[in-house]
């Protein structure tokens, strides 16, 4: 979806805009002789507005610039006695107008308030419990960070105090936009499922797909792509069959944002001729629709990030820059600066690439926000200096991408979600350790250079006496184990954690299977009564993403959070896979990681790591679960398997 704020005013253009007003009302005082009444009253109204919104930025910067703006306008103000508040609220003095006044000015949510905030006090003095809740309602589109999220409570207690189910999971569902936009993905999963389960119990069907659309951006921020296309596949289906306009909803725009997830996630999974097959389907409507063409721009981007995930470079910067060229509005579109800035990286174009670049980092240093889809480009910037061989540069983006890393992490943990990324803490930390070894190198050079060189010299004499004592011994390896190691001690320092250097035993399907056969005979239906065909495949659609993803390997996963994950009950889940599988919900997981550990050893890298360290990454609580499960499923201890000739 866009974004739904333009970029914040600084409190220094604001005071100069009021100094601006004031200097054309007063001008070599004659304050009532250089403008007509309508005038004045214009600017009367202008510096009202701008002055609100000076007192409200300068309260959160110092006490001092808002006390200065008190002298300012206790002052000046008088200037302007003559245009009375009355004639100022009167044409606004009924909802209607206030509406409609808050709705010509949705691209400006902070000159807004001044009419909502107005909308919500008339409707508090009258008691009209409606209205209450529609003017909490445009405060929460219209404000921002904690006041939003207080207006957002708001909503949600006048929802209830109305007794309407559907309003109450429509507050929800605002609230939980709230925290997207703060990037709290935890809380903002939390009340969109809340508000789905409220919008299940009334069965409207628009409302539940616009709280799966809520999901599946989530899921997409988060990097869970095949979940959230599978949930965008629906959502848009849907909204391209129901686009009707329910109060103030539209739900056209729901189909052109779902629309637009869709042909995102497409691009992620590789799906590219049907993601350009969707954004033929979305030009083609927004041309005819033509109240919708400001969205024309956003599938001309899409046509760019198609042809970035191809490969194909020079296509996405053209789309890319054809589409910020069509953009007529405010927003910062950091996605398409993005990605020309990612594909001039691969084009080795690295002086093109920077600026754009920055940028992303840029809003990263203003906000402390950053989506995980930009990520690559912190390890862009690392690589590029290390290729300029700018040391200090490339440490700067290191420190800043392990902060990203370590608020990735916490994120991650929270919500059980895998993010998509190729440098991970370990490997960003030996590399900060790499540069500033190189550094202090750098600066003890001078010493080291005399004392590398007699121990060069002394190395050198010993690894030659040790080739020597080779050639003259009768022992040899043996499958990689030293002269001095057997199988049985190799197995115990397994066991006590030190690095891995044998290769595990290999086990047969007729002993140990690690993998299900597939049945090539039709699937029997009848063994999972009474739950029905399509809720089966559905569930084991999403059984096989969840093994396909490795989402076992996220701590603490338990049947009631992979039920409310699936959007489906857990009986369900634990009869599809005791039908299936042949085994519990406990025991499909636990064989799921330790079939996962036996794939980590055959990895070459992870030959030196230990089997705690391995063992970690595939989910289990602790090292001691790990062994007993193992012994479990085995039948025998880790020492034992891996001491088996």
């Amino acid at each position: 979806m866009p974004n739904r704020y333009p970029p914040k005013e600084p409190t220094e253009i604001l005071m100069m805009k009021i100094v601006k007003i004031r200097k054309t009302i007063v001008k070599k005082g004659k304050p009532h002789q250089q403008t007509t009444h309508n005038q004045h009253i214009k600017n009367f109204r202008e510096i009202r507005f701008f002055s609100y919104i000076w007192v409200s930025k300068a309260s959160k910067v110092t006490e001092f610039r808002s006390f200065f703006l008190l002298i300012f306008l206790f002052t000046q103000l008088p200037f302007l006695s003559f245009a009375q508040p009355g004639e100022y609220l009167s044409e606004y003095s009924d909802y209607p107008a206030l509406e409609k006044k808050i709705k010509s000015l949705e691209n400006q949510p902070e000159q807004s308030m001044v009419y909502v905030e107005m909308f919500i006090r008339k409707a508090k003095k009258e008691g009209n419990a409606d209205n209450i809740h529609k003017g909490y309602l445009f405060a929460t589109f219209n404000s921002r960070e904690e006041i939003q999220l207080k207006y957002g409570d708001s909503l949600i207690v006048s929802s209830i105090k109305l007794n309407d189910r559907n309003k109450t999971g429509e507050a929800l569902l605002s609230q939980a936009l709230v925290y997207q936009g703060n990037e709290n993905y935890e809380k903002s999963l939390e009340y969109t499922l809340d508000a789905l389960k409220i919008f299940e119990e009334t069965k409207n069907l628009y409302l539940i797909n616009t709280a799966k659309y809520s999901i599946a951006e989530i899921k997409t921020f988060l990097g869970a792509y095949s979940e959230s296309n599978t949930l965008f596949i629906e959502t848009t289906e849907f909204f391209r069959n129901n686009q009707k306009r329910i109060g103030n909803t539209d739900y056209r725009l729901y189909y052109l944002y779902s629309l637009l997830g869709l042909i995102g996630t497409e691009n992620r999974l590789k799906h590219f001729s049907e993601s350009q097959n969707l954004i033929d389907e979305g030009k083609a409507y927004v041309s005819k629709n033509r109240e919708f063409l400001g969205y024309f721009p956003y599938f001309v981007s899409s046509e760019g990030t198609n042809f970035y995930f191809q490969n194909n470079y020079p296509k996405a910067i053209e789309k890319l820059n054809e589409a910020l060229k069509l953009y007529d509005d405010k927003w910062k579109h950091l996605t398409e600066k993005f990605y020309i800035g990612m594909s001039y990286y691969h084009l080795n174009q690295y002086d093109k690439a920077i600026p754009y670049l920055q940028l992303i980092e840029k809003d990263y240093d203003e906000t402390g926000k950053l989506f995980p889809e930009f990520r690559p480009g912190f390890e862009a910037m690392i690589d590029i200096y290390k290729n300029k061989a700018d040391k200090d540069l490339q440490l700067h983006y290191i420190d800043k991408l392990l902060i990203i890393t370590k608020k990735e992490n916490e994120s991650r943990e929270k919500i059980r979600t895998r993010l998509e990324k190729k440098m991970g803490e370990t490997e960003l930390l030996a590399a900060k350790k790499e540069l500033e070894n190189y550094k202090k190198w750098q600066k003890f050079a001078p010493i080291w250079i005399g004392t590398i060189l007699i121990v060069a010299g002394l190395l050198f004499y010993r690894n030659r006496s040790k080739k020597l004592r080779k050639k003259i011994s009768p022992h040899s390896e043996d499958q990689g184990f030293s002269t001095t190691e057997t199988p049985e001690t190799i197995a115990l320092s397994l066991h006590n954690d030190a690095p891995f250097t044998a290769e595990p035993t290999e086990i047969t399907p007729t002993t140990l299977p690690l993998t299900e056969p597939e049945s090539s005979e039709p699937t029997d239906f009848s063994k999972y009564a009474p739950i029905r065909k399509e809720t089966v495949l559905l569930i084991q659609k999403k059984l096989a993403t969840f093994e396909e993803e490795k989402r076992f390997t996220y701590k603490n996963i338990k049947l009631s959070s992979l039920a409310r994950d699936f959007g489906t009950n857990e009986k369900y889940i634990s009869a599809i896979i005791k039908a299936d599988k042949e085994k519990n919900f406990n025991e499909y997981l636990s064989d799921l990681r330790i079939d996962y550990f036996l794939q980590l050893l055959k990895i070459p890298e992870n030959k030196l790591k230990s089997i705690t360290e391995l063992s970690e990454k595939t989910g289990f609580t602790n090292n001691e679960m790990f062994h007993k499960e193992f012994k479990k499923k085995f039948g025998v201890s880790v020492k034992q398997y891996f001491g088996k000739d």
